[in-house]
């Protein structure tokens, strides 16, 4: 691990038989208990790492301790050279996976041993703790992964998403360990649960996630949601002023909840959230402007979904079932400090 000033830069993982105890002792509890494994990616500052957001990922140095939202092919989309959309976009994401079977796991008491060889895969994180879990007694509800926005819109064709399709093999074997009692799910960040539109000039707009969440083996719609309910300025000109004496008005932040950036209008760029210049979100001849809302969950819920590739809307829907499967805020919340509620993450 790395470390800055002799200290490591994060607090390391827990020892396995430490997770058993403290599943074991709040379920003594009556309590219910939530398996939320956590990427933490540890790249260090001044790296000298290939930038995959750079051009033929030819830049030196990835941005230091970065969000698991970043991880992504290399070079990235929208990048010269990029292997978006190719089969080697498909062998990355694969790699990153890795190969890891339930089978590769052993149990002995609460201590599980991994028996697969050299394999450093995500799947071999996930699994091991499945099988923690497993050894605990079980769990209530257990996360195969979450925010991983950069990942999962990758694409080895025009419309092939193979993350995705990684996620559900991934699900199907947690379920093999864990059983029908436990509740499975993926934390979607809340700009990725709802569809991939890439913005690159193609007018694609795919439910790209709708395959794992209309799969058997996953439970419930996990986002953790950060999304914004203002965007209050300084002084008393900006164009909130008009709707709220301030923004610890309750009515002011209630009505953003389906209202306001990501519901009524967004920015389209830096400048025009500099400016407040705020443009509509529509949805021209089709008239789905829920499509585009992050914050209509209602809609999304309880409507069916029809893939655009190239713009045209596909003539049969997703495998999405509306109203099939709960809403699960896997992390709500804002940081305790001005203005907050602006960008809470």
């Amino acid at each position: 691990m790395s470390q800055i000033d002799g200290k490591p830069v994060y607090g390391g993982t827990p020892a396995d038989f430490s997770v058993v105890q403290a599943i074991r002792a709040i379920k003594a509890r009556g309590l219910r208990v939530t398996f939320y494994p956590f990427l933490m990616m540890d790249i260090p500052p001044d790296n000298v790492l290939p930038n995959p957001y750079s051009d033929n990922a030819a830049g030196v140095g990835q941005a230091a301790l970065p969000w698991r939202g970043r991880i992504t092919c290399s070079p990235a989309a929208g990048f010269a050279g990029s292997v978006d959309k190719t089969g080697t976009a498909a062998a990355q994401v694969s790699a990153f996976f890795g190969t890891a079977t339930p089978a590769n796991f052993t149990i002995s008491d609460t201590a599980v041993t991994w028996t697969g060889g050299a394999d450093w895969g995500i799947r071999r994180m996930i699994l091991h703790y499945a099988h923690l879990c497993a050894a605990a007694g079980g769990v209530d509800a257990f996360l195969i992964g979450s925010e991983m926005i950069g990942l999962t819109t990758i694409r080895s064709g025009a419309s092939t998403y193979p993350a995705v399709t990684a996620l559900k093999a991934l699900a199907a074997d947690v379920r093999s360990i864990l059983g029908a009692g436990t509740k499975i799910g993926y934390a979607a960040d809340w700009s990725e649960y709802f569809g991939h539109q890439p913005g690159d000039g193609s007018d694609d707009v795919f439910f790209h996630l709708d395959p794992l969440w209309s799969d058997a083996n996953i439970n419930f719609i996990g986002i953790d949601n950060y999304m914004p309910i203002s965007d209050w300025r300084d002084g008393f000109d900006h164009a909130d002023a008009a709707l709220a004496p301030a923004i610890y008005d309750r009515a002011y932040l209630q009505s953003n909840i389906a209202g306001g950036e990501g519901f009524d209008w967004f920015y389209a760029n830096p400048t025009d959230h500099e400016s407040q210049t705020r443009t509509p979100i529509t949805d021209g001849g089709y008239g789905k402007p829920w499509m585009f809302r992050f914050k209509d969950l209602r809609s999304w819920w309880s409507i069916p979904h029809f893939n655009r590739p190239g713009g045209v809307e596909s003539g049969t829907p997703t495998a999405w079932v509306p109203q099939s499967k709960p809403f699960w805020f896997t992390e709500l919340g804002c940081p305790a400090v001005d203005r907050g509620t602006n960008q809470p993450n």
